[in-house]
């Protein structure tokens, strides 16, 4: 019966151990935090809890970039759980853009944040550039949107991979590629494959309307495979052009015929065609990319007042048989002021001589415009010696008359 009776307790005692399992602790996935705290929950109420601060609460609330781990302690054992957490700071402007009223034409505006890459944008969303200044042209009244954000460097790679099927070769050709970009971001290399040690080339980048963004010289030193830096933000368009061209020493790998480029049409960007020929791939493959992140940013804005710029013409340069003329620069409107070159402020002068004239208009004193006119002005000749009304002979006649000039 003793027996009997240990066998049995030792039975409820490991079945009951069975039944009390360890607690289950989750701190969730390492994370990335934008502000300045965070609160860290182990769950399991009634638990006992050390943390990795020391403190024993089944909360706690952290504020600095560490790996944060607890042990949770009940009945049915004690369990370890850990997660790594990181902070970014909200980005902070330390000069912003007041509300402001300019003239017509391209003004600069400009902030400074303490961190992260400032995107500029107008009033329809439109991305207008990056950077801590823009030119912009002032057309109409307008809000102007700036937004600091982290740049998230994800490196993904695109394009056309380095193990090639199509019809492969290696060429010197003035060649290169068009792409779309859908969504701002960092083009950050393309690799290039040389068949020369001494190979050497010029590549640039234009966007749709030839304005070159960037250029260099390539130069591997090498045969095989080569990444190319660019490192260049890009704006949403189409039709941006990557080329090269003045090859010496060498040769580059391209690909043909491509027929179908959807398969290069990412969430980011489209690889749309070759230059000159849509279905040659020129030269460049596994294209890294950088996205900018829209997480933990900064906002702000700003109106512009487009202020009324003056119109002057004071016509074409003129030749008038003359004595005197008459230039009108009148503009209507308030706070207009004249300035012409000889010093007089009407806003239209009387001219009794050759020469060029000039006059600056402004309304409220800021906002300027000029034009000129040369003037040559002729008097009507005069007739200083004239012939009366006669009678003569039939036969010739001398007839004589004086003008003072002509």
């Amino acid at each position: 019966m003793k027996t009997y009776t240990y066998l049995l307790l030792f039975y409820f005692c490991f079945s009951i151990s069975a039944l009390l399992a360890q607690p289950i602790v989750n701190l969730g996935p390492d994370t990335t935090i934008c502000g300045t705290s965070i609160t860290l929950d182990a769950a399991n109420a009634g638990a006992s809890f050390v943390w990795s601060t020391g403190e024993t609460t089944q909360t706690i609330v952290v504020n600095s970039d560490n790996t944060y781990w607890v042990d949770v302690t009940d009945i049915g054992g004690t369990t370890r759980d850990s997660v790594d957490v990181a902070f970014l700071a909200v980005p902070v402007f330390t000069q912003i853009v007041q509300d402001t009223s300019v003239c017509e034409g391209i003004s600069t505006f400009t902030v400074q944040s303490d961190t992260g890459l400032v995107l500029w944008s107008n009033s329809l969303g439109q991305l207008l550039g990056f950077g801590n200044s823009l030119e912009y042209d002032v057309q109409a009244d307008d809000t102007i949107s700036y937004t600091a954000r982290y740049s998230n460097p994800t490196g993904q790679l695109y394009g056309l991979p380095s193990q090639t099927t199509g019809t492969s070769g290696f060429g010197a050709f003035e060649r290169g590629m068009y792409f779309d970009v859908k969504e701002p971001m960092e083009l950050n290399s393309v690799k290039i494959n040389v068949d020369n040690s001494q190979f050497s080339a010029e590549m640039i980048l234009k966007n749709s309307v030839g304005d070159t963004l960037w250029t260099s010289v390539i130069a591997p030193g090498s045969t095989g495979w080569h990444e190319v830096f660019i490192d260049i933000l890009l704006n949403v368009g189409t039709n941006y052009e990557l080329r090269m061209f003045n090859f010496t020493g060498g040769q580059v790998q391209y690909d043909i015929p491509i027929n179908d480029w959807s398969p290069y049409d990412y969430p980011e960007f489209a690889i749309t065609g070759g230059v000159e020929f849509v279905q040659l791939n020129a030269y460049y493959y596994d294209w890294k990319i950088s996205t900018i992140n829209s997480f933990c940013e900064q906002a702000d804005s700003f109106t512009i007042t487009k202020l009324e710029t003056p119109v002057v013409e004071l016509g074409n340069d003129t030749v008038l048989c003359e004595s005197t003329i008459v230039l009108d620069a009148t503009n209507v409107g308030p706070g207009i002021s004249y300035s012409w070159q000889n010093g007089e402020t009407s806003n239209t002068i009387l001219t009794t001589s050759s020469g060029m004239y000039r006059v600056t208009v402004s309304a409220s004193g800021v906002c300027e415009t000029e034009d000129s006119i040369e003037v040559k002005l002729f008097d009507a000749p005069v007739f200083t010696q004239i012939v009366q009304d006669t009678s003569v002979c039939e036969g010739i006649s001398t007839f004589t008359v004086q003008s003072d000039t002509g």
